[in-house]
């Protein structure tokens, strides 16, 4: 999964968040952030 602009490297940076950042950070694919709040509430 990838958020944000990635850059002309084609790098990324490993980010930890909660659900409640999930939109904000502009998490793709976006059908998912629903599936991993649920992982992470348990």
């Amino acid at each position: 999964m990838l958020s944000g602009p990635e850059s002309v490297e084609n790098s990324f940076e490993l980010m930890w968040v909660t659900a409640d950042e999930f939109e904000a950070l502009n998490l793709h694919p976006a059908d998912v952030r629903v599936v991993l709040a649920e992982l992470l509430a348990g």
